[in-house]
């Protein structure tokens, strides 16, 4: 029994350790909400303490000046606010477009871009395009095998995710550069206007 009771009163002194802490942490809010009143410039309640009650709901109109001092700390800084514009100009900028292609041009595009490729079709379109032996640097990049052990999974996630953004880039540019190697090749048969655009 008297072990039972020593442990209570260990356990109630702990307890009160505890909440003497909390409230020594307690005691400089008031100083930091002066500060921070002082800084936005809510300025105090000038009303007769007799008019208005210690404590509220908040629902009366009489009661409603929260919005003004929410107001004011939004609109305290115009410098980030200026900043914060400035950032939404940049994207909801238009795009600006070069000149229309061809009808039959843009739908064959348009087409390609809008439908995902069946695997035959993938696994077709890698065997054909290869990227030419004199421009090595349209590789992707793989990670040595040394640094992809020690690395954590959700790091080899990303690099796969980047390894195929650029797998794709790298087949569009090696696509580009062989057209461009065959208009170079039969630039005698390809009429001077066309060429030269």
């Amino acid at each position: 029994m008297a072990d039972t009771s020593s442990k209570e009163i260990g356990e109630l002194s702990q307890s009160i350790q505890r909440h003497n802490a909390a409230l020594e942490e307690l005691k400089d809010v008031p100083n930091i909400l002066k500060k921070l009143v002082d800084k936005i410039g809510i300025e105090p309640d000038r009303t007769e303490p007799g008019n208005r009650p210690d404590w509220s709901l908040g629902l009366s109109d009489d009661e409603d000046n929260t919005d003004d001092d929410a107001n004011r700390i939004i609109n305290q800084d115009a410098n980030s606010n200026d900043e914060l514009d400035e950032l939404l100009q940049d994207l909801e900028k238009k795009v600006e477009f070069g000149p229309a292609l061809l009808a039959n041009v843009s739908v064959g595009f348009s087409k390609t871009v809008a439908r995902p490729l069946t695997k035959e079709s993938k696994s077709s379109l890698k065997e054909k395009i290869r990227v030419p032996e004199n421009c090595k640097e349209l590789i992707v990049p793989k990670v040595n095998t040394e640094i992809w052990k020690l690395l954590p999974s959700q790091a080899k996630v990303l690099d796969l995710k980047q390894q195929q953004i650029q797998e794709v880039l790298s087949s569009g540019l090696s696509t580009l550069a062989s057209i461009s190697n065959s208009i170079a090749l039969h630039k005698a048969e390809i009429p001077k206007e066309v060429v030269s655009s």
